[in-house]
């Protein structure tokens, strides 16, 4: 029933297309990430990060510094990649933990939830100055 109503039927198309869209831009952003730190295989991190649980384990490397400083600060297309991945990513995880396990509901829910994860994600990771773990140059 609430399928019908006219706000999710508009909203629903946008956000099946949102993970997709999310696992592109984290594959953006890992990739740009390794090269502007000199991995040999910067194309390898992205399939293998975004498709497994090895991104976690990039993340991870990037954070003690296993990886040496960037050779450039971030463009603005890594900002945005990882903006949108995080963002999404999260407004994911924080929607299907808030929302009851109706379908309906947690599209509702996810659109509630990218107000909140994707400014933050910006302020992460978006803007220059953001979190220096993840934009030291």
């Amino acid at each position: 029933m609430l399928l019908q109503q006219f706000p999710v039927r508009l909203l629903l198309p946008v956000l099946l297309l949102l993970p997709m869209a999310a696992f592109a831009a984290l594959a953006v952003w890992v990739y740009d990430d390794a090269r502007h730190r000199g991995s040999d295989s910067p194309l390898l991190w992205a399939f293998a990060g975004v498709f497994s649980p090895l991104l976690v384990v990039y993340l991870l490397l990037v954070a003690v510094g296993h990886f040496q400083p960037r050779s450039a600060p971030p463009e603005r297309r890594e900002r945005l990649a990882g903006t949108l991945g995080f963002g999404v990513t999260a407004g994911f995880v924080l929607a299907s933990v808030l929302s009851p396990p109706d379908p309906a509901s947690q599209v509702l829910w996810l659109a509630l939830s990218l107000t909140v994860t994707l400014p933050v994600a910006y302020l992460l990771t978006g803007r220059v100055g953001g979190d220096p773990r993840l934009q030291t140059y």
